[in-house]
């Protein structure tokens, strides 16, 4: 996008009934048109019918997919089965939420001490951003210890 800038319109659409079909026609039309190589065109590679689709459109799913399996997003995305045992440590696994995770910042508000921005929030009966932004802003009375 950044080579042929952020206005470009897609023109044509075709609707076919066989991914070979719509290979064939792909192919030729690229061959047809030089697409790579004219300005006219904002295609970097020649279009193949398979992978030239739009972020977000329903595309090919799992196997079918010429990409799948090639990136680590996909693979963790599709299909993906769980064992009962595995579950089942997920399951049990603690909570490491708010004052049970060591990795939280004690806060100070004019009321107290809390172990977590969670639990000053809710004491002082406010959303934690606003918690958070009053310690950013060094507001008298709220810090982290």
């Amino acid at each position: 996008m950044a080579t042929h800038g952020k206005d470009i319109d897609t023109t044509n659409v075709w609707e076919f009934d066989s991914i070979e079909s719509c290979e064939k026609f792909a192919v030729e039309f690229s061959i047809n048109h030089n697409i790579v190589e004219s300005v006219e065109w904002a295609n970097l590679r020649p279009e193949n019918g398979r992978d030239g689709r739009a972020p977000g459109s329903p595309g090919l799913k799992k196997e079918k997919n010429p990409n799948w399996g090639k990136s680590k997003e996909q693979t963790s995305f599709y299909g993906k089965k769980h064992t009962p045992e595995n579950i089942l440590f997920f399951k049990n696994m603690p909570k490491r939420l708010g004052g049970n995770n060591p990795k939280a910042k004690k806060v100070i508000t004019p009321i107290g001490q809390f172990a977590c921005q969670k639990d000053a929030a809710k004491a002082l009966n406010i959303c934690r951003e606003t918690l958070r932004m009053r310690i950013k802003n060094n507001t008298p009375g709220f810090g982290y210890i």
